[in-house]
């Protein structure tokens, strides 16, 4: 008998996000045209679109009307976006890349960006798998990891993260089996931070990892309760004082992406939570048909 667990969302003030919608879509519209003249401005669109998914999720946790649905494609247009562009300022290309977000087609200069980090990396591939974007995950794929370690503004991340990045590109490029085992060896110490980056580690960044290792095996059985087991660290993280009115914790871009992965590959997912909805999980063609009936600029 197949039991179904569920993992409850940590409480959140609602009454702290009355309007906010409106006030985020708002400012979404007015940044995008933004990004012809300042493809800087990538990195506050990619929050903003994410932010705004975060709110609309509290009336529709399970992701299944067109305002959540369409948020979350100009989510991943955008973090993808962000690299096509980068990608083409590497390549040195003169011409201006077309990035498409839903009903709008934008001409933005090519050009290395600071914000195409490897966080921003996993972010963009994490989206790729939930819109089921095979063409976006070959780009990412592709995209030397060296690039992610020095995007010219001096910071760093830990050395895991690279590594981390390097297994999902061979995930992608060779399927997730050849890379089983292979979390096993990343020394999860977070090297930037402190105790609260090691914390961050522990409960946001390695527990999706041991997720991805039960899907590279293919064990259903493992792949849910780690999955459970990760959502649990989500809440625990976020349902703190400090954290639990932040949008950034209302969903979990990660497990989210890798349920999708699971459920793609044919492997039961059995968990339920409002930190990954469920519409995106079981209609892999919501992102197609979405583009298909959004207007074409």
């Amino acid at each position: 008998m197949i039991v179904t667990v569920i993992v409850e969302r940590h409480p959140i003030d609602l009454s702290a996000f009355e309007g906010r919608a409106d006030k985020y879509a708002g400012h979404l519209t007015g940044l995008l045209p933004l990004l012809e003249t300042m493809p800087d401005k990538f990195v506050f669109v990619c929050s903003l679109a994410e932010s705004l998914l975060s709110v609309q999720l509290l009336t529709d946790p399970e992701g299944s009307g067109r305002p959540v649905q369409e948020t979350a494609l100009r989510s991943e247009q955008a973090t993808v976006g962000l690299f096509r562009v980068t990608d083409a300022g590497f390549a040195g290309q003169t011409d201006p890349v077309r990035v498409r977000i839903l009903d709008t087609t934008l001409a933005v200069p090519a050009k290395r960006n600071h914000a195409a980090t490897q966080g921003k990396w996993q972010d963009a591939f994490w989206w790729s798998r939930i819109a089921r974007d095979g063409g976006a995950a070959d780009l990412l794929a592709h995209f030397a990891v060296d690039r992610l370690r020095d995007t010219g503004d001096g910071s760093r991340s830990s050395e895991f993260s690279y590594q981390w990045v390097t297994i999902l590109q061979n995930a992608w490029l060779r399927g997730p089996g050849s890379q089983a085992g292979e979390v096993n060896s990343l020394s999860t110490v977070s090297e930037v931070g402190g105790r609260e980056g090691q914390r961050v580690t522990d409960r946001l960044i390695r527990p999706p990892m041991e997720v991805f290792d039960a899907l590279a095996v293919q064990n259903g059985e493992q792949f849910n309760r780690l999955l459970a087991d990760a959502l649990t660290q989500h809440r625990k993280f976020f349902g703190t004082a400090r954290w639990r009115n932040d949008p950034i914790g209302f969903l979990s871009v990660p497990l989210l992406a890798l349920a999708c992965w699971a459920h793609d590959l044919g492997l039961p997912v059995d968990v339920e939570s409002d930190y990954i909805p469920r519409h995106f999980i079981e209609n892999p063609d919501w992102a197609t048909e979405l583009a298909a009936t959004s207007t074409q600029p």
